[in-house]
């Protein structure tokens, strides 16, 4: 039997076993806000504040660079400290520390530098109407509001309304865009993790790898002998 010939036929079957029967691409999963964030992590600290009051900064402009990507921001700042009935320190965010704060007018956009499998947010002062949307390397969207990660959110400001947050994508996720119908959506860190191999593949590499190296051992064998 040729390995050359079957392995095509062989990928084939693979790639479409690991497609059928698929959970939906999206899902995610909220934890108490004292646990860390996974993967690489990026906490706003070496972005310039803002802290403009009453709405009155400055929107648009040219995207920040990040660790993980581009950050765009219209209607939203980096903030730090407090401002009443606009923005607050996410829990667990240091009270010189800088976090997101996203206006009801505003957005915040991460652009992802590499697709991520899963995209981490700690989640300060849950509103209902905070919202981020997500897409995915296949075009696929989900949105994640405050109100389906705490049925009773009210902009709690303490442990009990904030929350770290993991979206897990199937595809891989390229962009998060986040916004509010209130003041405001306040973010203390972001994270993102690579998309896994599947294991199934990963094993299914090692296996051809064993058989190609054992192929060349007996055709040198043959040659030797000859």
């Amino acid at each position: 039997m040729s390995i050359h010939k079957t392995l095509p036929l062989a990928i084939g079957l693979l790639l479409l076993g690991s497609q059928v029967g698929q959970a939906a691409d999206f899902g995610f999963v909220a934890s108490n806000p004292t646990e860390p964030l996974p993967g690489t992590v990026f906490n706003f600290g070496s972005l310039p504040s803002s802290n403009t009051a009453n709405e009155s900064f400055t929107t648009g402009g040219s995207p920040y660079s990040t660790p993980i990507g581009s950050l765009a921001l219209n209607g939203a700042q980096i903030v730090n400290g407090a401002q009443g009935g606009e923005f607050a320190v996410p829990y667990g965010t240091g009270p010189s520390a800088n976090y997101l704060s996203v206006y009801q007018v505003g957005s915040a956009v991460f652009t992802l530098t590499q697709a991520a499998g899963t995209f981490g947010i700690d989640w300060g002062s849950i509103d209902p109407s905070n919202q981020i949307l997500f897409t995915d390397t296949k075009g696929n969207q989900f949105t994640l509001t405050g109100s389906e990660i705490d049925a009773s959110a009210n902009g709690d400001q303490g442990i009990n309304g904030t929350d770290k947050v993991m979206v897990t994508s199937e595809y891989g996720i390229t962009s998060a865009v986040l916004t509010s119908g209130q003041n405001s959506f306040e973010v203390g860190a972001v994270s993102v993790s690579p998309v896994p191999i599947p294991g199934a593949l990963l094993l299914f590499g090692s296996a051809v790898a064993g058989l190609a190296v054992f192929g060349l051992k007996k055709k040198h064998d043959a040659s030797v002998a000859a």
